[in-house]
């Protein structure tokens, strides 16, 4: 069994940890104090950790930035888990508080989450995880996830959009008679979809073309004209202009690429143990939901 007490002397929280916990809250040492011990109020407060809060305006903040960043709408399960990184957060901070890691600097906070991040990593290798894996662990690792290893198809494409038939017969005509596609886009609605002037990969297709027209291009053998098809109440033609097909990467291609992901995802174990510890023996209050107040439940 592992000695945690020991683990918690070690820890680096900024390049997997921050990735996973972040640094959203904003309290420092002085407001952390005044916090500790206040009562519960759902509508302040999505969770307390060993009687501190962790308020609604700071998940609502992280909201804010993860939909901006993802695009799409939030769910009730990325709310959850959202929720759960403030309280790991406040459990890392809790912890590297306890070692006298802590300060009310935000910047020392941050360097003291990655401090204690590191901690943890150096211990699960003083434990007798190697440092580096082996030759033979990453063949291993490669033969198991080796499509996540392969180069995607890409293709490199523009679409113009119209709103009525009339506008998409006279296009489709122009185009058929040899007219510069560039030209066509022009006589399309101005709401169209912003296409990147680079090839994109066939898996990425429907966050830049949605999914019904995403589908119809992965079954584009060549490049060419390409329509019109009917998308919901748009019309839309398809120029493409170059198709790459997939590959699949040999280990030696990749090889580096697998130890970085293999590393990756132990020091990511390591890690969730850790929290999970953590959370094991503190004392966690949450509302039922993370976006409506409730009775709390522990």
């Amino acid at each position: 069994m592992k000695n945690f007490d020991g683990l918690m002397m070690t820890a680096a929280v900024v390049g997997i940890g921050l990735a996973i916990f972040g640094s959203h809250t904003t309290m420092d040492a002085e407001s952390t104090i005044e916090r500790t011990g206040a009562q519960f109020d759902p509508a302040l407060h999505v969770a307390v950790v060993n009687g501190v809060p962790v308020f609604q305006a700071d998940l609502d903040k992280i909201l804010t930035e993860f939909a901006a960043t993802s695009g799409e709408t939030v769910t009730d399960t990325d709310l959850e888990r959202l929720r759960d990184q403030l309280i790991n957060e406040q459990l890392m901070v809790q912890r590297a508080d306890e070692l006298g890691l802590y300060s009310s600097d935000d910047r020392v906070r941050a360097a003291a989450i990655e401090a204690l991040t590191d901690l943890i990593l150096t211990s699960e290798v003083k434990e007798g995880t190697p440092s580096a894996v082996t030759v033979s662990e990453i063949q291993a690792y490669y033969d198991l996830h080796q499509s996540n290893f392969n180069l995607a198809p890409t293709i490199s494409f523009d679409v113009a959009y119209f709103l009525d038939e009339d506008a998409r017969d006279t296009a489709m005509a122009a185009v058929e008679n040899g007219a510069n596609f560039t030209e066509i886009q022009e006589s399309a609605t101005k709401s169209a979809f912003p296409v990147p002037d680079r090839p994109i990969a066939v898996p990425s297709l429907k966050r830049y073309v949605g999914e019904d027209l995403a589908h119809i291009m992965e079954l584009l053998a060549e490049p060419g004209i390409s329509g019109p098809y009917q998308i919901g109440e748009m019309y839309a033609i398809i120029n493409v202009t170059d198709i790459t097909q997939g590959r699949e990467r040999s280990l030696e291609e990749v090889f580096d690429l697998v130890r970085h992901e293999l590393e990756r995802e132990r020091e990511e174990a390591a890690l969730k143990k850790y929290i999970q510890w953590l959370q094991d023996r503190a004392d966690i209050v949450r509302t039922q939901s993370a976006d409506e107040a409730g009775e709390p439940v522990s």
